[in-house]
């Protein structure tokens, strides 16, 4: 999932490193973004508590989150993975690996 978050006291450049240092150690996000005139950053995250990880670190460093978006809610559809069925024909069509340089 995407956010886009507002931090409190963010103004210079030490502070959008010391983000990215100490973020860049939460292994399930990925930071997109961190804007300093505006105080603003964006990331994905692959779940909730990788989210509320990111929320604790940065209240840590004295840089909470004041407000936030999510571009994919929790409660959305998410798109289908492939059926059993179909994932099985697709096993069934491919060649071993030793059989491949007959």
């Amino acid at each position: 999932m995407k956010a886009l978050a507002t931090l409190k006291n963010v103004d210079s450049l030490t502070c959008r490193k010391l983000i990215r240092r100490n973020l860049s150690r939460i292994m399930d996000i990925r930071i997109i973004d961190i804007d300093i005139e505006n105080g603003l950053i964006c990331f994905l995250y692959n779940g909730q508590k990788a989210f509320d990880q990111v929320k604790k670190e940065l209240g840590r460093i004295g840089h909470p989150i004041q407000n936030f978006t999510n571009t994919f809610p929790e409660d959305t559809e998410r798109p289908k993975t492939f059926d059993a069925i179909s994932l099985s024909s697709i096993q069934r069509a491919r060649r071993p690996y030793y059989a491949m340089g007959r």
